[in-house]
């Protein structure tokens, strides 16, 4: 058994329902308006400020999502600055509209709040909400990202109007055609910025021939005799002290016989398919993980390879942690692994792990 240490973590947020395709719209009581088309024009000049104030709530779009259980749900616009005293000032990338982006290539997440005072940052949080999938997105699913504060970004204007900005970066890990929305959460209202209608749009194709992640030799060591790479470090492990080398890639397999020349060290080949939606058959995993304990018991050192080194490797990675660490749950396992190198797992494995190493 590993001496894994792990600082449990929260447990993972699973979505209840996707955002529904229509929102509803509450509407003046004297005009059949869509919300966007209601302006000042249409409110009565001579109502008092409270009457002005409960006049412009009965405007507001309430989105019904039930995720976000009993909070109320509102659209940014200026109708709800008047009633809020917040908006979302601009988004990276652009709500409404599309962005193209290789698969593996990071994707910038960055919003910009706008409030009528300054206000303590543990009072609201920003999230980016999606299907794509990435690290924290093994299922494909419509979950939120909270994004971070940036430090030293906040200013303000002569009035006390003050802006936080808010960012994460992400690496999408399969390919396809995913919603991206942006929202800012204060207590129990939710504040998105735009309809769900006119979501962003974004579009994952395959991944660069040479990208960040493949273009040198990368390896980590994650237990004592087991180090995780990408294709160059397989191609070079010759050099390398390892006893044996698991290829997950084919690609890395037939580039490994052609410039290694006379093998040095074991050479397994079992390749899988690219792309975290692609699920790992259950037979597959326990044989790997088998494999890696074996070479562990054998006190040898091995490397496990893929293209990237991420996906495959890393969902072999925490299986193989998982099932020799009866104490750690799925997430526990995922953080231990990926807190030493960026990884993410394919779509299934949390749900395979528990059924081939059933917990008391």
């Amino acid at each position: 058994m590993l001496g894994v240490s792990v600082k449990p973590s929260a447990a993972m947020i699973e979505e209840r329902v996707v955002i529904d395709n229509e929102r509803q719209h509450d509407v003046c009581n004297n005009a059949n308006l869509p919300l966007d088309e209601i302006s000042d024009n249409d409110i009565t000049p001579s109502l008092s400020a409270k009457q002005l104030k409960s006049k412009r709530k009965s405007q507001i779009n309430y989105a019904v999502h039930e995720y976000f259980g009993d909070c109320k749900e509102f659209i940014n616009d200026d109708v709800t600055w008047d009633l809020l005293g917040m908006r979302i000032k601009w988004t990276t990338p652009k709500v409404p509209g599309s962005s193209l982006i290789n698969a593996v290539d990071p994707l910038d997440l960055k919003v910009c709040v706008e409030f009528e005072k300054p206000l303590r940052l543990q009072k609201f949080s920003v999230h980016a909400w999606t299907n794509l999938y990435h690290a924290d997105n093994t299922e494909g699913i419509n979950k939120p990202i909270q994004l971070p504060y940036v430090e030293g970004s906040r200013d303000w204007d002569d009035d006390g109007v003050t802006r936080y900005t808010f960012q994460k970066v992400i690496y999408p890990s399969e390919v396809g055609d995913y919603n991206l929305m942006f929202y800012v959460q204060r207590g129990r209202k939710i504040l998105w910025a735009s309809k769900s209608e006119k979501a962003l749009m974004v579009k994952v194709i395959h991944e660069q021939e040479d990208n960040m992640w493949t273009n040198k030799s990368s390896l980590t060591q994650i237990t004592k005799y087991i180090s995780i790479g990408n294709v160059l470090s397989v191609l070079e492990s010759d050099d390398m002290n390892f006893t044996g080398v698991i290829s997950l890639d084919q690609a890395v397999q037939d580039s490994g016989r052609k410039t290694s020349g006379e093998q040095k060290r074991e050479l397994i080949s079992v390749p899988l398919p690219p792309g975290a939606s692609k699920e790992i058959p259950s037979h597959t995993v326990a044989k790997v993980a088998l494999k890696l304990l074996e070479y562990s018991n054998r006190q040898a050192n091995v490397l496990m390879g893929d293209r990237q080194g991420q996906g495959r490797v890393g969902s072999m990675m925490v299986a193989y942690i998982y099932a020799n660490n009866p104490c750690l749950s799925f997430q526990e396992a995922y953080d231990y692994v990926r807190e030493r190198r960026q990884i993410y797992c394919h779509k299934g494995l949390k749900n395979i792990l528990p059924e081939l190493y059933p917990r008391e």
